[in-house]
Parts: C-alpha cells; sequence; structure tokens
C-alpha cells in the first residue's frame, strides 16, 4: 500500500511541474492568437476606407461630367441666340408697336434687344394717344330714349319724359315744339325747325317735338302743356337753367328759329 501511494504522489507532483512548464508557451500562443485578430479587424477597415474613397473618387468624376454637359449646353443655347439676334439685325431695323419691347423667350435676348434700342438699330412706334377734350366729349355725351328728328352737335328729339328731366337740369337751351297730328301748320312749320337744328354746330341746345292734344299724347306730355300754358298746338317754348324764358303761338320760318335761339343761346 505505501509503494502505491508513493507512486500516486510522484504522479501528482509531475503532473504540477509540467503545468509549471507549459505555462509560458500557453500565454505566448494566446497573445499570438489575438494579435492575429487585431491585424485582421484593422484589414477590414483598411479595405472600407478604400471602398469610400474609390466611390468619391467616382462621384467626382461623375459631377465633373455633368458640369462639362451643362456647360457645353449653355455654349449651344448662347450661339443660337446670337445667330437670332444677328439675323433680325442684318435684316433692318424692326419696328415693334406699342411700347414693349419685342419679347423673345430668353431673358438674355432681350437684354440684347435693349442694346439694339439704344444703337438705334429697334424702332419703337408709340400710338397716339386720344384728345383729352375728346375723350371728354365722349364721356358726357348721353344716349337719348327719344328718336333723333334732326341735328347732330344739337338733337331735336321725339319727347320723352326721361330725357326732358334729365335736359332741364343741365345749363342747355331747351326749344319745345306742341306739335299735333292733325294740324296741318304744324306740318308745314316743324320741318322748318328740323332744318334750323341739322344746322347748328353748338351742342348747348336740344329740342323737343312735344305731342299735344292728339291721339299720340300721353299724360307727360298733357302735364307739361299744363305747366307752361300753352293753349295752342304750334305753341313754341324756349327754357333755360330750368325757367321759361318765351313762349310763341305764331308761325315761325327759318331766319325766326334761327335768330331767337342763337339770342338765347348767347345769353
Amino acid at each position: 500500500m505505501n509503494s502505491v501511494s508513493s507512486i500516486a504522489k510522484g504522479l501528482a507532483v509531475g503532473a504540477i511541474l509540467v503545468s509549471l512548464i507549459l505555462l509560458p508557451f500557453e500565454g505566448a500562443i494566446a497573445g499570438k492568437d489575438t494579435a492575429e485578430k487585431i491585424k485582421n479587424v484593422e484589414s477590414r477597415r483598411q479595405v472600407k476606407l478604400i471602398k469610400k474613397e474609390t466611390l468619391q473618387k467616382k462621384g467626382k468624376a461623375v459631377d465633373k461630367k455633368k458640369i462639362m454637359e451643362n456647360t457645353l449646353d449653355k455654349g449651344k443655347e448662347s450661339k443660337e441666340e446670337n445667330r437670332m439676334s444677328s439675323d433680325m439685325t442684318k435684316k433692318g431695323a424692326v419696328h415693334i408697336k406699342g411700347d414693349k419691347l419685342l419679347k423673345l423667350r430668353r431673358q438674355d435676348t432681350v437684354k440684347k434687344n435693349e442694346a439694339l434700342l439704344k444703337k438705334g438699330e429697334i424702332k419703337i412706334e408709340k400710338q397716339p394717344l386720344p384728345n383729352e377734350s375728346s375723350m371728354e366729349k365722349k364721356t358726357l355725351e348721353v344716349p337719348y330714349a327719344g328718336a333723333v328728328l334732326a341735328g347732330t352737335s344739337a338733337k331735336l328729339l321725339d319727347f320723352v319724359k326721361a330725357d326732358y328731366d334729365e335736359v332741364i337740369k343741365s345749363d342747355k337751351l331747351v326749344a319745345l315744339y306742341f306739335y299735333a297730328n292733325s294740324c296741318p301748320v304744324c306740318k308745314e312749320e316743324f320741318p322748318k325747325m328740323q332744318e334750323v337744328f341739322a344746322g347748328l354746330t353748338s351742342d348747348k341746345v336740344i329740342g323737343f317735338r312735344v305731342n299735344y292734344n292728339d291721339n299720340e299724347t300721353d299724360d307727360a306730355e298733357r302735364a307739361l302743356a299744363r305747366e307752361f300754358g300753352v293753349a295752342y298746338q304750334h305753341t313754341k317754348v324756349l327754357i333755360k337753367n330750368g325757367k321759361r324764358i318765351l313762349k310763341s303761338p305764331e308761325g315761325w320760318d327759318t331766319n325766326r328759329y334761327s335768330s331767337q335761339i342763337n339770342k338765347y343761346l348767347a345769353q
């Protein structure tokens, strides 16, 4: 038994000694593996960096290519615009109606047109503005509801109450002729009034043929005859500034119409 125990102890001691001897070698192997791992990680990082740099270089090359293409396109467009402008100049001065320059598609062409304008190679034709007095006359000209029986500047109208009410508020001389369609004197005399109005050049007078006691007379005409105390057909009434200044039932010729109208126009 003692011999067996001694052998066992001897084996244990040997094993311990072997472990102590091999311990430094195991540490060296483990350190070598760690170094290899670190080296592999660094290698992978470098590969990634190289790939990234390569991609960046390719992107820059693509951008440069696009820039070159855009530059070439702009150069072609500029040449085309120069050609168009040159053609226009060779054909002679361009006449542009209105106050705006000729507009082409691009702003650059507009600037070139401005330069040509300064040099006198482009001319602008200005349309004449309407005369202010004629504009004022058109603005003040009122369309009448009654039919125009004579006159251009001075109108002789068929009586309509709305026309009369508007005119009587103005400073115009108003001439009334009370007309009956059954009256022979009216039929003979009224054309003379028409003749005089056709020759008047002043727009400060206006005339009305007012129906009187016939089948065409309306209530407004009857009221007007009562207002001025008209008792006979072919009566003439002149009004200015809303007031009656003359009433005459006598027969008038063209001279009498002209003299009476011009007399009160001058006042």
